[in-house]
């Protein structure tokens, strides 16, 4: 009997353990997957600075590793920075300050600017117009570095071609407009050749569209920084649009999902700043040509276009630091000073024997200088009391004006209306007072 209990007893703890088993599997949890960790930036990377930098995603505020990457190259020579650079004004032709302008070096894609006026001059002469089609063909789209990004058989007009040749500096865009101005590659590379021979840019070399280095042949584009000074005032000069371009933030052609901001690293940092163009090879290291234009201050100064070109950086945050410091350091430094406005009267000086006492005396012409804030300017007024008559726009003397003590320009004066003489009698009557006078002394 106890046998018998004993069995029924384990009977009824075996299936109370089953049981017990199945609800503990039913009940259990579902295996749950890795959580999803995302990868936080770093301190020094989080952008909260009170300065801004250029990024591949446009003007942002900078980080803190930036700021100490821009601390340390602020302490260095411009020299070190950028192997060649120039500074100078666009309208009289002026080179402020240089460092090895004249050696013959490798451009990269600055050397667009020479494909850009030759495309430009095809628009202007009719040969093309801006809404034209180009479709990309397969030499344009195998171009590598900075392109638009074109597939085989994609239509873009002239219009958006130049645009994406200037701003992010595409080279497919710009190898695409050399063949529709000229029919094929090396017509077009001869008409760049051609172009600069016209500027008188002797040392210049083009041998491509785009910039880019054959290393096939061991050669590249190239000419002098004056050179390209003095092409970037003839470009601007006769196809001042390029600006209207050049001042463009960013790309956007969505309907096929392309988006790129200007290359630029000073447009939209440093104010004025709406030009020009990037570079960068190996050859050329990082490049760029800046332009910008100050204010007029009524009475002060005039507007004045500054052209501002760095070679040689060996960094991309090398060449906005020395881009930069140039920049700020020649808009602060460097105006166009009003010396003189035609309109108004200078000074006045006395007349013998005339109906009037005395005259205004006007400058001939307006005058504007480029002015350096660090020099001393002086004005010194050469005249001479006047005796009539005398015909209105008569040259009575000059205003000379001295830098540092030299003698830099002098500027005739003149008198706008006619001075006559006083009547006879009242000449007479005054010379015989004078003569009353005299005796009265004896």
């Amino acid at each position: 009997m106890r046998k018998k209990i004993a069995l029924a007893l384990a009977m009824i703890l075996l299936a109370q353990g089953q049981v017990l088993y199945a609800k503990t599997e039913k009940t259990s949890p579902p295996a749950q997957e890795p959580a999803k960790i995302e990868a936080a930036i770093p301190p020094e990377e989080v952008r909260n600075q009170d300065f801004l930098v250029p990024t591949s995603q446009g003007v942002l505020p900078g980080n803190l590793k930036e700021a100490q990457i821009i601390q340390e190259l602020s302490v260095k020579p411009l020299t070190e920075l950028a192997s060649h650079y120039l500074v100078g004004d666009f309208d009289s032709g002026t080179i402020l300050e240089g460092h090895e302008m004249n050696q013959v070096v490798a451009m990269a894609s600055t050397s667009k600017l020479v494909s850009l006026y030759v495309v430009y001059d095809a628009i202007k002469a009719g040969k093309i117009k801006l809404e034209d089609p180009v479709v990309m063909d397969e030499e344009v789209t195998q171009l590598t570095g900075s392109t638009f990004k074109s597939k085989l058989g994609d239509q873009f007009t002239v219009d958006q071609l130049i645009d994406a040749a200037l701003i992010i500096s595409g080279n497919d865009a710009i190898t695409a407009l050399g063949k529709k101005v000229s029919g094929s590659t090396p017509a077009f590379v001869q008409a760049m050749n051609e172009k600069c021979q016209s500027l008188g840019l002797t040392h210049a070399h083009m041998i491509n569209p785009h910039g880019l280095t054959d290393y096939a042949l061991g050669d590249y584009n190239k000419m002098t920084v004056q050179e390209m000074f003095q092409l970037v005032r003839h470009l601007l000069k006769d196809h001042p649009d390029i600006i209207n371009r050049s001042k463009k933030p960013l790309i956007d052609n969505l309907n096929r999902g392309f988006l790129a901001y200007n290359t630029n690293p000073l447009l939209g940092i440093v104010k004025g700043v709406d030009g020009l163009k990037t570079g960068y090879t190996n050859a050329a290291g990082r490049c760029l040509v800046a332009t910008a234009l100050t204010p007029a201050i009524q009475g002060v100064t005039e507007p004045m276009r500054l052209i501002s070109i760095t070679m040689g950086s060996p960094t991309n945050m090398d060449r906005f630091v020395v881009a930069k410091r140039l920049m700020d350091h020649s808009l602060k430094t460097y105006s166009k000073r009003v010396l003189a406005q035609s309109d108004q009267a200078m000074a006045k000086v006395p007349v013998i024997d005339g109906m009037e006492r005395e005259a205004e005396v006007y400058p001939a012409k307006d005058l504007a200088m480029v002015w350096d804030a660090r020099e001393k300017l002086t004005r010194k007024l050469d005249l001479k009391p006047l005796t009539p008559p005398l015909k209105a726009k008569t040259k009575v003397g000059q205003a000379l004006y001295y830098k540092n003590g030299e003698l830099v320009v002098s500027l005739p004066l003149e008198i706008r209306k006619d001075l006559k003489q006083e009547n006879i009698l009242v000449r007479l009557q005054k010379g015989l007072y004078q003569a009353f006078l005299q005796i009265e002394k004896i």
